[in-house]
């Protein structure tokens, strides 16, 4: 019974430390494990404000460049690819995940641009929000095609015990506005846990068989 006491402890604490991770960053299990603002269209684009989650943007779109993702560097991954909106403040992404407070996270990922953006107007402007707070300083994606760009925001949990993650789109002209994302993540220290009350009561049972152990020895000897 004593060592049992001790694995769920263990077990119990390791779990809450390790809270944060995001689902389907890679986008690798296709449209799902997040929401968007946008419509979901898998099968072909036919305007602004649209999206689509598959390996070969120009069979969705014929100006979109086709780049490998940036999960495997294969033809074959998926990444999610979008028609950015003319209207501003639409969700391109979110997700809501569980945090540890008082921590300091680090939202990172990848953007690439479908269109060459040199001129006449500027790439897309990517905005992250972390609990409807701006995130700080907007990122802009490539000006050319063919290469991943990484993003990062730092972001300080307080006394939150969930996030909720969101990108927008800061530019809003029709074109060339459009680009892709891939390998979204949230990284923070992995050993700032606060026992869950269960794990404070196996502690506590820990402490007590401890005793009633220390004891039985004085009594035999």
């Amino acid at each position: 019974m004593f060592r049992v006491l001790c694995v769920v402890g263990a077990l119990s604490v390791a779990h809450r430390a390790a809270a944060g991770p995001i689902v389907n960053g890679d986008f690798e299990a296709g449209n799902t494990g997040f929401t968007s603002g946008y419509a979901y269209v898998p099968a072909g684009n036919s305007t602004e404000g649209q999206y689509t989650v598959r390996n070969s943007p120009s069979g969705w779109n014929s100006a979109f460049f086709n780049i490998a993702n940036h999960t495997t560097g294969t033809a074959t991954g998926l990444y999610m690819v979008v028609n950015g909106a003319t209207t501003g403040g639409i969700t391109i992404w979110q997700e809501t995940v569980a945090v540890n407070p008082n921590t300091a996270y680090t939202f990172t990922g990848y953007v690439s641009t479908a269109v060459d953006s040199r001129s006449p107007n500027t790439p897309p402007v990517i905005e992250a929000f972390f609990n409807g707070t701006s995130g700080g300083p907007s990122f802009t994606a490539p000006a050319t095609v063919g290469s991943w760009a990484l993003m990062s925001w730092g972001w300080n949990s307080g006394a939150a015990t969930s996030l909720t993650i969101r990108l927008q789109n800061a530019n809003t002209a029709v074109f060339p506005n459009d680009f892709y994302l891939d390998d979204f993540a949230l990284n923070g220290p992995a050993s700032t846990a606060v026992p869950e009350p269960a794990t404070l009561a196996v502690v506590g049972l820990f402490g007590l068989g401890a005793v009633a152990l220390r004891r039985r020895r004085a009594n035999v000897a």
